[in-house]
C-alpha cells in the first residue's frame, strides 16, 4: 500500500510539472504576443509623426525584439510539454493494456538475473548498462568490447559471467549464447531496416522464423509480439532508464535475450540521437 500511493504521489508531483511549464510557455507567449502588437501598432501610429525623439524610437524597437524572441521559447515550451504528456500518456495506455506484471524471484535470490520479470536497464557509461530490479537492486550488466568495426555486446552476471553475446553487423546484431560466437551457441538475429519514421525491429531464430516482432511508438515505447501474442513492454522511464514488463510465463532462457534486444534498441536510440545532435 506505501509503495502504491508513493507512485501516485510520484505521478501527480510529474503532471504538476508538466502543467506548471505548460503554463510558463503560455505565459511567455503571451507576454510576447502583447508586446509585439503593441509595439508594432504604436510604430505604425508614430510612423509619420516627426518630433518623436529617436530614443523613444529605440526603445520600441528593443521591445519589439523582445517580443518576438520571447514568442519563440514560448511555443517551444508548450510543444515540448505537450510531446511529453502525449507520450506518458501513450505509455500508460500501453501499460493499462499490456496488465499487470508481478515482479517476483522465483528462487528467492537477487543475484541471478533471470528470475525477475521486472527489469531496469540504466546507461552508466558510454558503452556500459547495468541490469536492475525496478527497486534498483544490481543483477548484472552489460559490457562493450572491441572497435567500431568489430563490436561486441555481452550480458553478464554479477560475478562476470557471460550469459549472452551480440556481435553488431550494420543493420544486425547475431545473438550466442554465454560468451563464445560459437556456431553451436547461435539463438538467432536481430534484424532492422535504414528507413525514415518510426524504427521497426523483428527477432528471427535460426530457423530465420520471426518469433518477436517489436512495434514502437517513436523511441520511447514498444510492445513485443512473441509468437503473435503482446509479451512484453518496453518503455523509457526518466532520461537514462528503460523499463521492461515481461509477462511472467515467459521462460528464462528468452527472458536473458529479451534483455539483449531492449538492451540494443537503447544503444541504437542512443548513437542515433548522437548523431543528430553532431548535425
Amino acid at each position: 500500500m506505501i509503495k502504491i500511493e508513493h507512485i501516485q504521489v510520484k505521478d501527480v508531483n510529474v503532471k504538476t510539472k508538466r502543467n506548471t511549464g505548460k503554463l510558463i510557455g503560455k505565459i511567455i507567449l503571451g507576454i510576447g504576443l502583447v508586446l509585439t502588437i503593441v509595439d508594432v501598432s504604436i510604430l505604425i501610429l508614430i510612423e509619420d509623426t516627426t518630433n518623436v525623439s529617436r530614443y523613444i524610437n529605440n526603445i520600441l524597437l528593443i521591445l519589439l525584439l523582445i517580443g518576438v524572441f520571447m514568442i519563440l521559447p514560448g511555443i517551444f515550451i508548450i510543444s515540448v510539454t505537450r510531446s511529453i504528456g502525449k507520450a506518458r500518456n501513450q505509455i500508460e495506455k500501453a501499460k493499462l493494456a499490456f496488465g499487470p506484471v508481478e515482479e517476483r524471484a522465483l528462487d528467492g535470490s537477487e543475484r541471478v538475473i533471470n528470475k525477475y520479470r521486472v527489469f531496469l536497464i540504466k546507461k552508466i557509461y558510454t558503452f556500459e548498462y547495468k541490469v536492475m530490479t525496478s527497486s534498483e537492486v544490481e543483477l548484472g550488466y552489460f559490457e562493450r568490447e572491441g572497435t567500431l568495426f568489430h563490436t561486441i555486446y555481452r550480458l553478464k552476471n554479477l560475478e562476470g559471467r557471460p550469459l549472452l553475446t551480440i556481435r553488431q553487423k550494420t543493420v544486425t546484431y547475431i545473438f550466442y549464447e554465454g560468451g563464445e560466437e560459437d556456431e553451436g551457441k547461435f539463438i538467432g538475429k536481430l534484424k532492422h531496416p535504414t528507413v525514415m519514421g518510426k524504427p521497426k525491429y523483428w527477432f528471427e531464430d535460426q530457423y530465420k522464423n520471426k518469433i518477436i516482432k517489436l512495434k514502437g511508438n517513436g523511441y520511447y515505447l514498444y510492445h513485443m509480439f512473441k509468437d503473435g501474442l503482446k509479451e512484453v513492454l518496453v518503455y523509457w522511464k526518466g532520461r537514462k532508464f528503460i523499463k521492461v514488463k515481461i509477462k511472467p510465463h515467459i521462460p528464462d532462457n528468452i527472458v536473458i535475450y529479451i534483455l539483449g534486444i531492449t538492451a540494443i534498441i537503447q544503444i541504437d536510440y542512443e548513437r542515433i540521437s548522437r548523431r543528430h545532435r553532431s548535425h
